[in-house]
């Protein structure tokens, strides 16, 4: 008797959960995707404005870091930038 007591509430626990309708609101159904645009930030080389020698790469208007650098430098950090795909 005991086992056939086991059996049915077992069996009304899986049915339960199986015509469940709601989707919980932190279920993973729910997720969005985030769809990734289709330019990529553009990347410039800014010039320093006192001394044309020194170049920062600039990511959508924006100063990458602080420091300045050499042309040759600033555009080999570009470079990576373009070959990771985080700018054209």
């Amino acid at each position: 008797m005991n086992k056939l007591v086991t059996l049915t509430f077992i069996s009304m626990l899986f049915a339960s959960c199986a015509t469940k309708t709601e989707i919980a609101a932190n279920s993973h159904a729910l997720a969005q995707r985030e769809i990734a645009s289709s330019q990529s930030p553009s990347c410039v080389l800014e010039s320093h404005p006192r001394n044309k020698s020194w170049y920062r790469l600039s990511v959508n208007g924006k100063a990458y870091g602080k420091h300045w650098y050499s042309k040759k430098d600033a555009s080999k950090m570009k470079e990576r930038f373009m070959h990771k795909g985080q700018c054209q």
